[in-house]
């Protein structure tokens, strides 16, 4: 029996890692090693000129034109500074939001709600009256710094500062966050080392991928260039809170002879707990820490295979009348043999928490862009699938568990009256599950179990949309925090309001419905969330990178949002009622 992971004794990631880092590290040998062209015909460089045979020239009597100076080579580092350069780049935000009946009108009486009603309005509150809304402000400082060493080598960083800080949290000395976050947090560092052979980049990095339904960077979205009339107000995410980071090695290149670009690349997604979370590094100050074992360690290994056009060839094709065609498939492969029973390691032998775990997963990721003239499509779908051999503690049952969980999203756009209006239909689905939070009145992704909760359940179905996949301001973005278990459709309309010299007003609005996939792990056990509408007005200043936004938004909840009678305590019986927001939005890109 062949096991798939390991050559001999020897982990296949790491053979795999060996080979990724020594391919581009050979090129330049490769390059060195290749014969240099011949002359043309008749003579060439290090050839003698033809000379009429005779007396030998006489020699000149200038001593000093038979010295010649020896041309001094590049001093240490020339090189290096030659080529050195230092960008920064990055974004400041603050907003404001007025969240008004976000709980739908329940009060939280054991059986959870949507979102955290206001504390005045919970039993035992000692002081004010229940106000049904809530107005907080927040802002953001991110940093993203750049150093060329060379031309061919360079090395990116990402850091946010007071990242969603709550404005006033300063009043407490004890609290400068306003939350348990740190103020200053490094999100990532990574290299980029352009090869003879392709481009080699290794660290913590951004992760991306077509409209970001798997994937999403929380920044600029690298499929779409800025200039790009049908995302003008998606190439950067002004609202994004997350944003995806791997750590990984990953090589890339263009096929000679094809359209087409490939990358192989080695993920380590967990190493479980490392020596510096144990008493052994009790009485250490520092250095480099390690893994305990390889056993718990989750990798993964990917493969993205497409034909991505580059923002100036999309152009080009649209401007001569022809069609645009981007497409790519983003393969993931990921292993875990063991894994431990309980997060908490602390003082516990890490030895006694292993369990066999036994994971293989497979997660195809589809891209397709088409645009011609004035209409633009794009579609993104992800399956998820694979097993556990040994669920263990994870489920009531344990056993084996199969994963097997699919979402997706198309959107369609049209341009009129010189791409000052814009016409939009996207339609979403991420599959469900049949359980639902250890209290049904919560309903937050995060509140969700990610494995079945009863008995006789042995597969997990439940997908989930990366939470900076931004669909609408109230039903996906607060109250269910990502697009999950759910069918929805919405029209769109953006609108160029005025253009002045200094920037644009533009208007954004859209309707979205959306249904559940499996109508028992709501609240209410039946289909539909509800409609809500959303509204924008917001000026761009492209020269200045100045934005300035109003947004308002209203759910109607439907009956899925419920808590019917038979489900909730009596005390939390009733129908949903209508929530509302408004937001505003500063921020400014350097």
């Amino acid at each position: 029996m062949i096991r798939i992971g390991r050559i001999g004794s020897v982990p296949l990631r790491w053979f795999g890692l060996a080979i990724l880092a020594l391919v581009p590290a050979l090129c330049p040998a490769i390059a060195h090693a290749q014969l240099p062209p011949a002359g043309p015909p008749g003579g060439g460089f290090g050839e003698a000129d033809d000379k009429p045979e005779g007396v030998a020239e006489k020699a000149p009597a200038d001593l000093s034109k038979l010295i010649v100076p020896p041309t001094l080579g590049p001093w240490p580092g020339e090189q290096q500074k030659r080529f050195q350069r230092f960008s920064l780049g990055g974004s400041f935000r603050l907003r404001t939001d007025w969240l008004s009946n976000l709980h739908l009108g329940f009060h939280d009486q054991g059986a959870g709600t949507p979102f955290p009603e206001p504390l005045t309005c919970k039993e035992g509150a000692t002081a004010g009256s229940c106000d049904e809304s809530i107005g907080t402000a927040n802002l953001r400082l991110r940093l993203e710094p750049t150093y060329h060493v060379t031309e061919q080598v360079r090395v990116m960083a990402q850091l946010d500062a007071l990242d969603n800080v709550v404005l006033g949290s300063l009043s407490d000395t004890t609290d400068t966050t306003g939350s348990t976050a740190d103020a200053m947090v490094w999100r990532r560092a990574w290299a980029e080392v352009q090869t003879p052979l392709g481009l080699l980049k290794f660290g913590r990095m951004p992760a991306h991928f077509g409209l970001g339904v798997q994937d999403h960077s929380g920044g600029d979205n690298p499929f779409v260039a800025a200039d790009d009339p049908f995302h003008r107000d998606t190439k950067f995410c002004l609202d994004c809170d997350h944003g995806d980071s791997v750590d990984r090695v990953v090589f890339s290149r263009d096929i000679p002879g094809t359209a087409l670009s490939v990358a192989v690349g080695l993920d380590w997604i967990s190493g479980g707990p490392s020596a510096a979370s144990t008493p052994v590094w009790a009485d250490r100050s520092g250095g480099q820490s390690w893994d305990l074992t390889d056993a718990d360690d989750a990798a993964q290994w990917i493969l993205v295979l497409g034909r991505f056009l580059d923002a100036e060839a999309w152009r080009d094709r649209i401007e001569q009348g022809r069609s645009a065609l981007s497409y790519g498939v983003y393969l993931k492969y990921r292993t875990q043999d063991a894994d431990l029973t309980d997060d908490t390691v602390g003082g516990v032998a890490p030895e006694t928490l292993l369990h066999a775990r036994g994971l293989t997963l497979y997660v195809p990721d589809v891209y397709l862009r088409y645009g011609r003239d004035d209409f633009n499509f794009e579609a993104e779908a992800v399956a998820v699938y694979g097993s556990y051999a040994d669920a263990g503690n994870l489920t009531p049952d344990g056993g084996e568990l199969t994963l097997a969980q699919f979402g997706g999203v198309a959107r369609a756009n049209w341009l009129f009256s010189d791409d000052e209006l814009n016409l939009g239909l996207e339609v979403g689905f991420a599959s469900g599950d049949d359980w639902e939070a250890t209290n049904p009145g919560e309903t937050h992704v995060s509140r969700l179990p990610a494995f079945p909760t009863g008995a006789g359940d042995d597969t997990a179905s439940r997908f989930a949309f990366d939470s900076d996949f931004q669909v609408d301001l109230i039903l996906f973005r607060e109250l269910l925090g990502a697009v999950t278990n759910a069918i929805y459709v919405k029209p769109s309309l953006t609108y160029d309001v005025a253009k002045l010299t200094t920037g644009t007003f533009r208007f954004r609005g859209q309707l979205v419905g959306s249904a559940a996939h499996l109508p028992v792990a709501t609240p209410g056990n039946e289909d539909f969330y509800g409609i809500e509408l959303d509204a924008d007005v917001g000026y761009y200043n492209e020269d200045d990178r100045f934005f300035f936004g109003i947004s308002y938004g209203a759910l109607l909840p439907l009956a899925a949002m419920d808590h019917p009678s038979g489900l909730f305590p009596s005390e939390e019986v009733g129908e949903a009622t209508t929530a509302q927001t408004f937001q505003t939005r500063l921020a400014v890109r350097f």
